[in-house]
């Protein structure tokens, strides 16, 4: 099962790629989607990753639940 990924813009590195941390681990990710979809991704945005592309730039204030939330079923996968 594939799922949706919550991370942090740390930097553009170009038009369409930009380094995301994803629960304290950096990406490249594609950012192409959005740029064609007009949304120009800054650091510090949070974003909405789907095998390897940014999908939608989140509201910072439902992103940070959801990035802390992803961090702690990591945290807890393989204790069960």
């Amino acid at each position: 099962m594939c799922m949706s990924e919550v991370g942090r813009v740390v930097e553009i590195r170009d038009r369409a790629e930009a380094v995301v941390d994803v629960a304290g681990r950096r990406r490249t990710v594609s950012t192409v989607a959005l740029v064609l979809d007009g949304v120009a991704p800054a650091p510090g945005d949070w974003l909405l990753v789907h095998t390897g592309f940014a999908v939608e730039v989140l509201d910072p204030q439902e992103a940070a639940p959801l990035a802390q939330l992803a961090r702690e079923l990591r945290d807890t996968e393989g204790t069960g």
